[in-house]
């Protein structure tokens, strides 16, 4: 068989599951920061999404210095651009703790494994062309000031 004799598509069926979509996910935004010692407002994950369709988040927070007395992380808050309706949308979105506890915020003032959450992964429909950012609220008390680490991906699925 020539090249030229192939089908212009040939379907892709890993271990015989058929793929719907694109098949895959794509990275489209990425935001890491280490050494946070502040709220972060208006953080940009994508200055401008590159197509109209379905996103998901997902990310992950870890406390590096506790504070003095107490310390609180969250919530986290995403602002995009609805794909359908062009309404701007700011949910607040969930924490998973190392508990396994869905919340909005950590307050364990600790840099082992209760000072971790991740962010049970956030689905929307978003807008070609327009900015997707975030918003994270830190409290701190005490001489130490609690520092923390910030990963966050979306994904065009």
């Amino acid at each position: 068989m020539q090249p030229t004799d192939m089908p212009s598509t040939v379907p892709f069926v890993p271990n015989g599951v058929s793929i719907v979509g694109n098949g895959f996910s794509l990275l489209t935004g990425v935001y890491d920061q280490v050494t946070q010692v502040a709220s972060i407002a208006g953080g940009v994950i994508s200055a401008s999404l590159a197509v109209t369709g379905f996103y998901q988040l997902s990310g992950y927070l870890k406390k590096t210095t506790a504070a003095t007395t107490s310390s609180t992380l969250g919530p986290l808050t995403l602002t995009y651009t609805d794909g359908t309706d062009s309404t701007v949308l700011t949910p607040t979105l969930a924490l998973l703790t190392s508990t396994g506890t869905v919340a909005t915020t950590n307050a364990n003032n600790s840099v082992t494994v209760t000072g971790i959450s991740s962010l049970v992964p956030f689905s929307f429909y978003g807008k070609a062309g327009s900015t997707v950012t975030f918003s994270l609220t830190y409290a701190s008390s005490g001489t130490t000031a609690m520092a923390y680490e910030v990963h966050l991906r979306l994904e065009l699925s």
